[in-house]
């Protein structure tokens, strides 16, 4: 029976009989189900017949009808890697994740003072997008993007917070429309959008419906992600149609994870858009066909089992963190976030700490703790939007002046270190806005 449809699978037992083997694996598995479906049937005179013990081969169709179901329920399960559309990106946890060679993916580094001011000072990073020579951050700690050259000149902030009628009091998003060089922001109270030319300049707003976490923009389409209360995980809006679309069905793994404030966007937009959950091991890919699995990370033997996720999921309060706790210990892959894809490499973290660079040449997957270039450490990878070739971290203020302390009174290291880094030393505070390291990849 290989190859057939769950349908025809059941048309085919109707047909030739359940087989032993497969007979006693639904009674074990479904006992309970066929219980209940038997107190139903037996209501039904046709369905019972003494002799025939007919009751108990419906039960056990029946049974095996509501586990195909089930499983048909979970992405996960269902969804069938198709070598064609779907690359496999190999991760082999037997080996240790080491310190990058800078030279063996980079070209360049650039180390960005990002200004402060008290206009320009950030409260966290929620978003970074380069576009045009410019970098917008999101802060939603201030309800705010801020507008930065790209050498780190602060130029403005977006920020409308208030209960005026243009106005709004949770930013929850922003993206980029590059065909019409607009800033896109989202608000959920109220729902609007706000849109800005490139030079912060108000353009107009535009009423919606409904609450969504992250967005993104390409082809017209505003792409969120959705509460669990829709119907589909993904949606599309057209800003000139206003037509919308759905995609993936509403998970309840989905369900469980997305009240999680996570330190990464989870959608996020290069050539085209990406998407990762923390609880999946696909990448989904949004493109004008609509959104499909690009990448599958295969983690072997080494993926944190169901029966340990559900587990910790039905018992701990604190979930997420339990489960990387229990990953990092076990040696087992999980939480896959921070994805970009440019032309030759495609970059992820998991665990929260483990960077993965993957050449789409080679084939091949290194698991680095970090890179080092000029002894100043890429150790926080934080995903950008932008259609490039770079890769970002953030390194706070007050650990560059810490560590640059520490290199003074080496006189080896001190010699090494660039003189516009032992500059940036007495520009910079302990209280200022984090520097931005930008490597750029090899072609």
């Amino acid at each position: 029976v290989k190859g057939l449809s769950s349908v025809h699978l059941v048309l085919y037992l109707l047909h030739v009989g359940v087989p032993g083997n497969l007979k006693q694996k639904i009674k074990r598995d479904a006992n309970k189900i066929s219980n209940i479906t038997k107190g139903a049937l037996l209501k039904c005179p046709i369905f019972y017949h003494p002799k025939t013990n007919l009751m108990n081969y419906f039960c056990l169709l029946s049974s095996l009808l509501f586990l195909l179901f089930l499983s048909c329920k979970n992405p996960e399960n269902s969804q069938q890697i198709d070598p064609e559309t779907v690359e496999n990106i190999r991760v082999d946890m037997e080996k240790e994740s080491v310190i990058g060679n800078f030279d063996d993916y980079f070209t360049s580094m650039e180390v960005i003072s990002l200004e402060t001011n008290e206009k320009s000072l950030l409260g966290r990073i929620d978003r970074i997008s380069l576009y045009q020579d410019k970098i917008f951050i999101l802060d939603k700690s201030t309800e705010s993007v801020l507008v930065f050259n790209n050498k780190g000149k602060f130029l403005f902030r977006l920020q409308n917070s208030g209960n005026g009628p243009r106005e709004y009091n949770s930013l929850m998003d922003f993206a980029i429309d590059r065909k019409s060089e607009q800033i896109i922001l989202y608000a959920d109270s109220p729902y609007r959008f706000y849109f800005y030319d490139l030079e912060g300049n108000s353009i107009k707003t535009k009423n919606t419906d409904n609450l969504f976490f992250y967005i993104a923009f390409q082809n017209d389409n505003i792409v969120k992600l959705n509460v669990s209360e829709e119907e589909f995980i993904l949606s599309e809006y057209n800003l000139k149609t206003e037509e919308r679309k759905g995609f993936l069905p509403m998970t309840e793994m989905y369900k469980i994870f997305e009240g999680r404030r996570f330190e990464y966007p989870k959608v996020n937009k290069d050539e085209n858009i990406h998407i990762t959950f923390p609880y999946s091991n696909f990448v989904y890919e949004y493109t004008e066909k609509g959104v499909s699995p690009k990448y599958y990370i295969d983690f072997g033997e080494n993926k944190v089992p169901e029966k340990v996720l559900k587990r910790i999921i039905g018992k701990e309060k604190k979930y997420f963190s339990t489960v990387t706790n229990y990953a990092r210990k076990n040696n087992y892959g999980w939480g896959i976030c921070n994805f970009r894809e440019n032309k030759n490499y495609v970059t992820f973290t998991f665990n929260s700490i483990n960077l993965v660079v993957y050449s789409k040449k080679t084939k091949k997957a290194g698991i680095f703790a970090y890179f080092v270039k000029d002894e100043i450490p890429f150790l926080k990878y934080f995903v950008h939007n932008g259609n490039d070739n770079k890769l970002v971290s953030i390194y706070e203020a007050d650990q560059f002046r810490k560590n640059t302390r520490q290199d003074m009174k080496i006189e080896k290291l001190w010699k090494k270190r660039p003189e516009y880094l032992k500059k940036m030393y007495n520009e910079v505070s302990d209280d200022s806005n984090p520097l931005l390291i930008i490597y750029t990849f090899k072609e």
